[in-house]
């Protein structure tokens, strides 16, 4: 504003300008505050973090090792943890997938035909009911077939 303007604004409105300026003033310093006691708790966590990098890559070498070494190792028990989980998942699916043509090859039969294995349905019947289920539970997923030739 230039000195004409604010000769021309009447005392109210000068004083309403002055007010919205300290107050913005004072939002402004607590903020610098604020983000000054965040700067220096990330500081502070910063100098601990290399701290603790310092002392394990000195263990590590006092150890006889290397760093390299010690990330290769992890990394390899890493991986095993994964192959692990991707076998049990493999057979978690093996198994869901026999159990699926097994209710297939019992709805081959012919209803009233086939052995009771609940009380008041039939194999037929029960498998249907089953498999129904299961096409249920599995609505909405994403299914990933394999195109090899099984086991």
């Amino acid at each position: 504003m230039s000195t004409k303007d604010i000769e021309e604004l009447d005392k109210p409105e000068l004083a309403r300008h002055a007010q919205e300026g300290w107050d913005l003033s004072l939002k402004l310093r607590e903020d610098i505050r604020s983000l000054q006691a965040t700067n220096k708790k990330l500081n502070r966590r910063c100098q601990q973090a290399e701290s603790a990098a310092a002392v394990n890559v000195e263990a590590v070498k006092r150890a006889g090792g290397s760093l390299g070494r010690a990330l290769a190792g992890w990394a390899a028990g890493d991986y095993k943890r994964k192959l692990e989980a991707a076998e049990a998942e493999a057979r978690e699916t093996r198994a869901r997938r026999d159990e699926v043509l097994g209710l297939l090859r019992n709805m081959k039969l012919e209803h009233g035909t086939c052995q009771p294995r609940e009380r008041k349905a039939c194999t037929n019947c029960n498998s249907k009911e089953r498999l129904d289920k299961i096409v249920d539970d599995w609505k909405g997923h994403r299914l990933e077939l394999s195109g090899g030739g099984g086991e």
